[in-house]
């Protein structure tokens, strides 16, 4: 076996060094890649994935949140804004009715403008409010039957503040 000069032997400490700082950047960078891919990933479930729950026999899947700075549009441009939907499910032997109920979280009511399963178009206070809520429809749901509503919402064109910033809880509340 032939011995390696002490430049030699140098060199190739010096290229394993490099090697090693190499593959311990490509170790971190992919750590970092990972854990930003997770964090995203969690936010953005957190806030759009839908919250399913059994009430009275009815699955009812749903964000019950609406938080969002709602823009001053025309009810044409609103009509083609961003909407949550509301798929529910009667699992019971019969016809049961139920409510769509929208709770304000703060006080900035003013001017807005729903358009409920794209036919319904009104202003939130022409609404029916009970307590603290507002009753955006009554409802009957046969046996066995599913039903998706949708709800769009954004400020009247109208007003004079350009953009708010709403916060609703959505929910669906059954009759006996």
């Amino acid at each position: 076996m032939k011995k390696l000069s002490k430049q030699k032997l140098n060199k190739i400490k010096k290229i394993n060094k490099e090697i090693f700082d190499h593959v311990i950047s490509l170790i971190v960078f992919t750590l970092l890649l990972v854990v930003l891919t997770v964090i995203i990933t969690l936010n953005y479930l957190h806030k759009n994935v839908q919250t399913v729950y059994i009430d009275k026999g009815f699955m009812v899947q749903i964000n019950p949140k609406i938080k969002k700075d709602l823009e001053s549009l025309t009810d044409s441009e609103g009509l083609n804004s961003k909407y949550n939907t509301i798929n529910i499910t009667n699992n019971n032997n019969e016809m049961k009715k139920y409510q769509l109920i929208l709770t304000p979280l703060n006080n900035d009511e003013e001017n807005i403008r729903v358009l409920l399963d794209n036919s319904l178009l009104r202003v939130l206070s022409k609404f029916r409010k009970e307590d603290d809520h507002y009753i955006l429809g009554e409802y009957s749901l046969e046996k066995s039957n599913t039903i998706i509503h949708t709800i769009r919402m954004w400020k009247d064109k109208k007003d004079e503040n350009k953009k708010i910033n709403v916060n609703f809880n959505l929910s669906v509340k059954v009759l006996d």
